[in-house]
């Protein structure tokens, strides 16, 4: 088997054309980067370069305008394309240049200069959920942060920030009754602040007979006549 057997008709998108040669070119990409007192240089390596492909090619006939104007349709249509290489075999190709030659000397004939690069292919990055910062966007805020009460095997789930007049009091009746578990029931807000700021009643109202014998009021005098001990003023009936 001979080296031209290897060889194949060359065409581009269907159309075919005579080759009597064809140059390429390979290497890789990057910025080359010399530097000033230094006799190395260094190459930033960035890829493979895109293959070019520049063929010398020709149609020849007496329908060679046809011809022509098909292949310059066909350098011209949009999109990559599928180039039969007369000594590389098939590739998918975008034609970027295409530089037409007549002459009255050569009649029934057009030449073509015709540079071809390689299309490859659209890839684009993929996208992944970053659970790590959707997790710290939802603790950052306070009323997303959950806790979990354990009693024995139930757990009980409360939200919101934990107080001990807040949430847990006002919603814990309610869920404790749900989950078979019973709390005490927490008094008014009125009442344990009255308790805390006067203590008995007994007391309050002996400091307020003393304020008000001191100001010159009649004082608080105890009514004996009923058997339930009560206060009233002077010269009025006990309530």
């Amino acid at each position: 088997m001979g080296w031209k057997d290897g060889l194949r008709p060359a065409s581009f998108r269907g159309v075919p054309f005579k080759v009597p040669g064809h140059e390429a070119s390979y290497g890789r990409r990057g910025p080359l980067n010399e530097y000033p007192e230094r006799d190395l240089p260094f190459f930033d390596d960035m890829g493979r370069r895109a293959r070019q492909y520049q063929i010398e090619a020709y149609v020849l006939g007496d329908d060679y305008m046809a011809q022509r104007d098909a292949l310059i349709g066909a350098c011209e249509q949009k999109g990559p394309g599928t180039l039969v290489h007369f000594y590389l075999g098939s590739k998918t190709v975008v034609c970027i240049e295409a530089h037409l030659q007549e002459s009255v000397d050569e009649g029934r004939m057009a030449r073509f200069r015709l540079l071809f690069v390689e299309a490859g292919e659209a890839a684009y990055p993929s996208a992944q959920l970053d659970t790590r910062a959707t997790v710290a966007a939802s603790c950052s805020s306070p009323a997303s942060a959950t806790m979990t009460v354990r009693s024995g095997s139930s757990a009980l789930p409360h939200t919101g920030a934990m107080s001990a007049r807040g949430p847990w009091r006002s919603r814990g009746n309610s869920t404790s009754r749900s989950r078979g578990i019973s709390m005490p029931p927490s008094p008014p807000r009125s009442r344990r602040s009255s308790a805390r700021s006067s203590g008995d009643s007994g007391t309050d109202l002996r400091s307020w007979a003393s304020r008000a014998t001191s100001r010159g009021s009649p004082p608080l005098v105890k009514d004996r006549s009923t058997p339930t001990p009560s206060w009233s003023l002077p010269g009025r009936p006990p309530r």
